[in-house]
């Protein structure tokens, strides 16, 4: 009996799990244009039965234009994300999602537009109108959802790699047009998952111009890192863009600052993702240690606070894969 009912329980958590749906080809949304896989196939491989039976948390990819001729108000009750490359023509009716449903647009490929006439909504997250036929054409990168107005806060013509050099690694990217912008953060992650900000760029608030953007990263991660930019709206909406891996050769280095220390706490920034715990010990010029302090982390960002009277000290930093002496003044 409780093989049974744990036989049972598994079914029921298969089924609630996330499925991830692929266009195959140009045709109306509710063709037989969707599959589970991103090449065509024989047999059930790519969805020949038709329309997909979606549930909450599925995942969409159109790659192919596609065009919406009736009210689709079967996703409604729906929260799914839509992964938009190509063109969704909404000649009538219109696209009614669940209220915590997405839109993103992975590059500028990505288009909502519309044909019909008239003020009625084409694309609505619950009861909330994101996009109707009186507002003009939307084109990517960008997300549409709940919070976007029926308007894509920025419009990202790209983010690359410039170079790479012993002064560091420099990003450029540029935006069509601007919408109630206030900045970007420039990220950074050792493994392409786990960010941090390391800088945050002015906007140019509401354009409609063309703005190019730089920035180098003057402490560059030795090894392999990975990039991204974030923006932020004047409201506080965020978007995150695409990721660029850079691979930077160079020594293992640290940075202490601000030197000198006038507020009892030291900042350390690593160029490298250590291996092992640091051992942090502070010492006046005379080796009497005053600081000793085991840093369990995998940032490149370290604080330190402690309270010493004016004067010199030896920082040392010691690990499996690591070792350096710096000299620092506390005020």
């Amino acid at each position: 009996m409780k093989i049974l009912s744990l036989l049972g329980f598994l079914l029921i958590c298969s089924s609630l799990q996330a499925a991830t749906y692929y266009t195959r080809s140009t045709g109306d949304i509710t063709g037989s244009i969707w599959g589970t896989t991103t090449t065509s196939g024989a047999g059930d491989k790519f969805g020949v039965s038709g329309f997909p039976a979606l549930a909450s948390g599925d995942i969409l990819y159109i790659d192919d234009n596609i065009t919406i001729t009736t009210n689709f108000a079967a996703w409604s009750s729906l929260d799914i994300t839509i992964y938009l490359s190509a063109t969704i023509d909404i000649t009538s009716g219109k696209l009614d999602l669940g209220l915590n449903s997405k839109i993103i647009f992975q590059s500028t490929a990505g288009k909502l537009i519309s044909n019909s006439n008239g003020n009625g909504d084409k694309v609505r997250f619950g009861n909330i109108t994101a996009w109707d036929s009186n507002s003009p054409d939307l084109t990517g990168p960008g997300t549409l959802d709940k919070t976007s107005n029926g308007t894509l806060p920025i419009s990202l013509l790209f983010f690359k790699l410039n170079s790479v050099s012993p002064e560091g690694i420099l990003f450029d990217w540029a935006t069509a047009s601007e919408l109630n912008f206030d900045h970007f953060n420039l990220q950074r992650s050792f493994n392409g998952k786990d960010f941090e900000t390391i800088a945050a760029i002015k906007g140019n608030g509401t354009t409609k111009e063309r703005h190019d953007y730089s920035y180098r990263d003057k402490f560059p991660i030795n090894g392999t890192s990975y990039y991204r930019i974030q923006s932020t709206d004047f409201d506080g909406y965020t978007e995150t863009f695409n990721v660029v891996s850079v691979k930077f050769e160079g020594g293992k280095e640290v940075a202490l600052y601000p030197n000198p220390v006038t507020d009892s706490k030291l900042n350390f920034q690593l160029n490298f993702q250590p291996a092992t715990e640091i051992l942090v010990t502070v010492t006046s010029v005379t080796g009497i240690e005053r600081v000793r302090e085991v840093i369990r982390t995998n940032e490149t960002n370290i604080n330190l606070g402690f309270s010493l009277e004016p004067g010199v000290y030896i920082v040392k930093m010691a690990s499996l894969d690591f070792n350096n002496v710096s000299r620092i003044m506390v005020k």
